[in-house]
């Protein structure tokens, strides 16, 4: 009897202040109830527009009776002691009682932190009951009966967002391309997308709404199609077309995607949108001077783009014209800020470093204080300090950046051993690594720069245990592989266990220099000349390095080919006449 009294008069004492304060002050108090207000009602056109689903009765309608006050007030008295289901019961209850959605939309929200699927289908069917037009509630029922492989309800609901936005004068169908996409099932997002172009035929949008889903779970033919429907009818010409071209480009057709984008193009030569998807698949296709050539024409039209001056700069350090290169990063630098000024002023050191002028590059260098390479921009500063014959200088450097930055100390190990392998000591390296990876054991980047060290000294015993590590925990690690399969073949006759490896590595990385190179070095090896050939002659047009040049002159004289076997040494013997590989298999074999 004690407890229904004090539980009468707590909440006639609340109804009492709610009652005297008037209609405004209970819908104030209940705005600071419910943490998450509709904010969808606040979007709506200032005219009066015909929602598409009836709403029931008004809230402020009904009256405040003790049992709703008492049944929120507990609802909130058991979230602040973390009694969830408690919080949830009364959360629903209240809201049965008092109509208000805002109290089905609490019960919602704390069912899914909860993970109770049951009471989230539950209570989000209650939130649309009580609020049918609020965008909020229909997606988080899409979402929740997606979650349950719920199909048909998520459908239902999704149709009513579109329904709902539509009336709203909002694009629904990339509203629901949000929601789905939220949903945690590729599977069943795809789905839901096609059912719900089903309920729309007729509509543009909404077939464009299923490419974009489709594109996300990588369901590309289904995406064509979707595309291609809307090739000739699409309003935003540049944006079908550059959506088309992503998804060839996803499914490894590189020249069908820049045909496409170049068709498009020569409606409509300037459209920056064009221009710059093009120029960014001729990027990933390596092309990088028809890509800058776009990247101009862009820049052209936005003079004082940081991204645009950034990528003419980068663009401009591949293709080696490096004047150029500063021009673009000076501009840049000079608008003294944005996110890319710290990577602008580390390549302006990059430009000079590899035209030798050091001394112009360090500088530079010093300045990097943000951005991603201020780690990397003191490593080259200790690189330049040990070619320039102070390697004791370099190391304590490095080994005093250590101590300042601990939480780098794995890439400023490898950076130290990197130099010291630049420098043909081997021994150094090895030792070097053996001290990093006391610190950091399972690094698989000092474990393959050791290895790689090893295998220069004939350590063939640390080469197979360090790799043997790497790909016990890496076994796709086509690097590893293809250095230990190379390996193998030039230093044993282990040479079927070589092309294993090197198939491996192949496998998955079919169009790597290196790996082409492994590739003919073990046929050779085998005695296959003609397949040796074959290899080596890819590897040489994608990576004219010398000691590939050496493994191919080398097949090219066994195979009698002596007149092609020493133009190709000589020619590379000119551009790099102090590697000892090359020389040494030219004096084996010329006489």
């Amino acid at each position: 009897m004690r407890i229904v009294f004090i539980r009468w008069l707590v909440c006639f004492v609340i109804v009492m202040m709610l009652a005297g304060c008037g209609a405004v002050a209970h819908k104030e108090e209940s705005e600071q109830v419910f943490d998450k207000p509709h904010e969808e009602m606040a979007s709506k056109p200032l005219n009066p527009i015909a929602l598409p689903f009836p709403e029931p009765e008004a809230v402020e309608d009904k009256a405040l009776t003790p049992d709703i006050v008492y049944s929120i007030l507990v609802a909130e008295l058991a979230i602040q002691r973390s009694d969830l289901e408690l919080a949830y019961s009364h959360y629903i209850y209240g809201a049965s009682l008092s109509g208000d959605a805002r109290a089905a939309q609490q019960a919602t929200h704390i069912a899914t932190s909860m993970r109770d699927m049951d009471r989230s289908v539950a209570a989000v069917e209650q939130w649309i009951v009580l609020a049918p037009n609020v965008l909020q509630a229909r997606a988080s029922a899409v979402m929740l009966h997606l979650q349950a492989e719920q199909l048909d309800s998520a459908v239902e609901h999704l149709v009513a967002l579109v329904k709902i936005s539509q009336a709203l004068q909002q694009d629904g169908f990339m509203r629901a391309v949000a929601v789905v996409s939220r949903s945690g099932s590729r599977e069943l997002a795809l789905q839901a997308m096609q059912r719900l172009v089903d309920k729309f035929p007729d509509e543009q949008q909404a077939h464009y709404a299923l490419a974009l889903v489709a594109v996300a779970t990588k369901q590309y033919a289904v995406a064509e199609k979707e595309i291609r429907s809307l090739l000739d009818t699409y309003a935003d010409k540049a944006k079908i077309y550059i959506l088309l071209s992503n998804v060839l480009h996803s499914q490894g057709d590189a020249e069908g995607a820049e045909q496409v984008l170049e068709k498009v193009l020569a409606e409509d030569s300037e459209n920056r949108l064009l221009l710059t998807a093009y120029a960014r698949i001729l990027m990933e296709s390596k092309k990088f001077g028809l890509a800058y050539a776009q990247f101009q024409k862009i820049e052209q039209q936005m003079p004082d783009d940081p991204d645009v001056l950034y990528t003419l700069g980068i663009l401009s350090i591949e293709l080696r014209q490096f004047t150029d290169a500063r021009d673009y990063l000076q501009r840049l630098i000079d608008m003294g800020k944005g996110k890319r000024l710290g990577d602008a002023t580390y390549f302006m050191g990059r430009t000079y470093e590899v035209e030798e002028q050091s001394d112009k590059a360090i500088p530079w260098y010093e300045k990097v204080s943000s951005g991603d390479y201020i780690v990397e921009a003191r490593t080259r500063i200790a690189r330049i300090i040990a070619l320039s014959g102070d390697l004791n200088k370099a190391r304590e450097m490095l080994q005093q950046m250590r101590a300042a930055m601990p939480h780098h100390s794995e890439p400023l190990f490898l950076a130290e051993g990197e130099i010291l392998q630049e420098m043909g000591l081997y021994k150094e390296v090895v030792a070097h690594c053996g001290d990093a990876l006391e610190q950091h054991p399972d690094s698989q980047a000092l474990l393959y720069l050791r290895a790689l060290s090893a295998a220069s000294l004939n350590r063939l015993d640390i080469l197979e245990q360090d790799l043997a590590k790497i790909l016990l925990k890496n076994p796709d690690h086509a690097d590893a592989l293809n250095a230990l399969g190379y390996t193998l073949a030039d230093q044993t006759d282990r040479y079927q266990e070589a092309l294993g490896y090197i198939q491996k590595a192949f496998a998955l990385k079919p169009d790597a220099a290196a790996i082409l190179d492994s590739m003919g070095w073990v046929q050779y090896r085998l005695g296959n000349y003609a397949e040796a050939l074959r290899y080596l002659r890819q590897a040489m047009d994608k990576m004219p390095d010398p000691e590939v040049a050496a493994h191919l002159g080398e097949v090219l004289w066994i195979s009698g080919k002596h007149e092609e076997a020493e133009g190709i040494w000589r020619n590379a013997a000119k551009q790099y006449p102090e590697n000892r590989y090359l020389l040494d298999v030219m004096q084996r074999f010329i006489p």
